[in-house]
Formats: structure tokens, C-alpha cells, sequence
């Protein structure tokens, strides 16, 4: 028999959401979709207190400094319009991941990025300023790639 133990079994839950800037970016929406949907490109625009990123063709795989390990792989995808990944992690902490995707004309469109969590509350002070400055550094990082 498996037992399943939850490392933060007696603590009250809150739900965390951050969310980037929308990004103007000189860049069709199909190359910024096909960017954010390919999990090998991840790696360039994830932040530096990212390390150990691997990825195959159905998931990636990286650490978040000091804090979890995590697994993403596509819960939704909708063409140049959003893609949703979700996280398995070693804290069995609920994350979501979420791309948002506007078409403007034929070389320009817009991105948002969107994080979700459910974390235990005494560690929402520790996570909540590096995870907002995650969001909206990689957002800056995929407008840089896709302008090159």
C-alpha cells in the first residue's frame, strides 16, 4: 500500500494568481504561439533562477530556486489564442501556467502571461515577489526573442 503524505497537511490554503504586463509585440501571433508552445524554446526565456531544465517532445522539467521542482505539460491549447500548461511539483503544489494571444495585423500582437497557485499561507510572503518578478521577466524575455 502507497501512502500519500502532503507536506502542508494543517495549513489554510490561499489561491495566488500573477499575471505580467500585456506585451506589445512587433511579431505575428502565430510566431509567438509556436514559441511559447514548443517546450525545448522554453528554456530561453525562462528567468535565471531557473536551473536544470530539460525537456522532451510531451513535457520540460526545471527547478525554481529554493522553492520546486516542477514538471509542465499542456492541459489546453487553442490556437494562437491561448495555451495552458500545468505543473506536477515535489510539494504537490497546484500551478498553472498560461499564455494569452492577441492577433493585431499581420506583424504585430500582444501576450499576456498568467501564473496560478495554491499555496500553503504562512509561505505566501516567501513566494509572492519572485514569482511576480518570474512572470514579468519571462514576458520580457519571449518580446525580446520574438523581435530578434
Amino acid at each position: 500500500r502507497k501512502e500519500i503524505s502532503c507536506t502542508f497537511a494543517n495549513s489554510k490554503i490561499v489561491n495566488m494568481k500573477f499575471s505580467s504586463n500585456e506585451q506589445s509585440l512587433n511579431a505575428p501571433v502565430e510566431r509567438v504561439f509556436n514559441l511559447c508552445g514548443n517546450y525545448k524554446n522554453l528554456c530561453t526565456y525562462l528567468p535565471p533562477q531557473v536551473t536544470d531544465f530539460e525537456a522532451n517532445e510531451d513535457s520540460c522539467t526545471f527547478t525554481i530556486q529554493n522553492m520546486v521542482k516542477v514538471t509542465l505539460s499542456v492541459a489546453e491549447k487553442v490556437e494562437f489564442e491561448r495555451i495552458v500548461y500545468v505543473a506536477s511539483n515535489d510539494k504537490n503544489i497546484p500551478i498553472s501556467l498560461s499564455f494569452f494571444f492577441k492577433n493585431i495585423d499581420v506583424n504585430s500582437s500582444t501576450m499576456k502571461i498568467e501564473m496560478e497557485l495554491d499555496v500553503p499561507i504562512f509561505l505566501r510572503p516567501m513566494v509572492n515577489d519572485p514569482l511576480e518578478k518570474f512572470v514579468q521577466l519571462m514576458s520580457e524575455k519571449i518580446k525580446m526573442e520574438v523581435e530578434k
